[in-house]
């Protein structure tokens, strides 16, 4: 299914739901387009106790504090498969912590474009809100992609494709960004998928498995010498 099929079928099922409220972007369109959350600002539902309890969202970023509680909602009201390993439920706030490649695979590929979709694909399409969720989409449909059971030449080229519009576009919308040594390293996959097939063969998350089990080994940190 293309992009833009998956934001008609998402933006028709939302008006057939009638629940299309509206909820204002609190995107800051300013120059360097960050959105300042400082812990001395109000929470997102304006109470304190609430915020101790949620957590506070700080530091610099693109979704606003509207936004993400946008997004907590959307992920309150949305079924997942028993198989899916679920995001944390206030994810982008202070309290969380870090998240595991996985609940960062599954916030980015499905709860952040239920509700990025429903925010956004309404917009004109020259306003950064739109760009950016196109963006972002070609980012998604290429993680798709790299996690498909089935791998073809065709597929591979795909993902290729995909993930150069979104370095891309990346750099057209943040001129003064610099890409990662891993997304350069993202886009020579393609050749991995051609010889080695799908990414469940051969991918490293029972390895990294591994590594968290050891870590979480009680040692005195001295290598040859056994715990007292």
């Amino acid at each position: 299914m293309s992009r833009d099929a998956i934001i008609n079928l998402l933006l028709r099922l939302r008006e057939d739901s009638g629940t299309d409220s509206e909820v204002d972007s609190d995107l800051d369109v300013s120059e360097d387009f960050e959105s300042d959350f400082e812990s001395s600002e109000a929470n997102v539902d304006g109470d304190e106790d609430d915020d101790k309890e949620e957590g506070r969202t700080s530091g610099r970023g693109i979704l606003g504090r509207n936004t993400l509680a946008a997004v907590w909602s959307d992920m309150r009201k949305t079924s997942l498969p028993t198989w899916i390993t679920r995001a944390p439920k206030n994810v982008g706030s202070s309290k969380v912590g870090k998240l595991s490649a996985d609940q960062w695979r599954v916030t980015c590929t499905i709860h952040l474009p239920v509700t990025l979709i429903r925010l956004w694909a309404k917009k004109r399409p020259d306003t950064r809100e739109y760009k950016l969720l196109l963006n972002f989409l070609e980012l998604v449909q290429a993680a798709h992609l790299s996690h498909s059971r089935i791998m073809t030449s065709d597929i591979a080229d795909q993902f290729q494709t995909h993930l150069h519009r979104y370095l891309t576009g990346l750099q057209q919308l943040f001129p003064n960004i610099t890409l990662t040594p891993y997304q350069h390293l993202c886009l020579h996959l393609p050749f991995f998928f051609k010889y080695f097939g799908p990414t469940h063969s051969w991918r490293c998350f029972a390895f990294e498995r591994c590594n968290y089990v050891l870590q979480r080994i009680n040692t005195n940190s001295r290598f040859g010498m056994h715990s007292l």
